[in-house]
């Protein structure tokens, strides 16, 4: 499988694990300031924590994955 470094790559599964990394940075960034307007808009609040909560821990363990995969990947090379 060609892995992409440089440039733009829409697929996630294309990408090299060090813009997985960078990717998922960026995403949960963005998630914080929408996840805070839904919150602030919805009526259940609870439903919005637990799904808020929930999606915090498997953001940073995907950071946590592919950040590993990376440093092993340059080990390698």
């Amino acid at each position: 499988m060609n892995e992409t470094d440089k440039g733009f790559e829409v697929f996630y599964k294309n990408l090299s694990n060090r813009r997985k990394f960078i990717r998922t940075i960026w995403i949960m960034l963005i998630g914080i300031p929408v996840f805070t307007f839904v919150l602030l808009t919805v009526e259940d609040k609870g439903f919005v924590l637990v799904l808020g909560i929930l999606s915090l821990f498997v953001g940073i363990w995907q950071l946590f994955t592919t950040y590993h995969k990376w440093k092993n990947e340059e080990k390698r090379l």
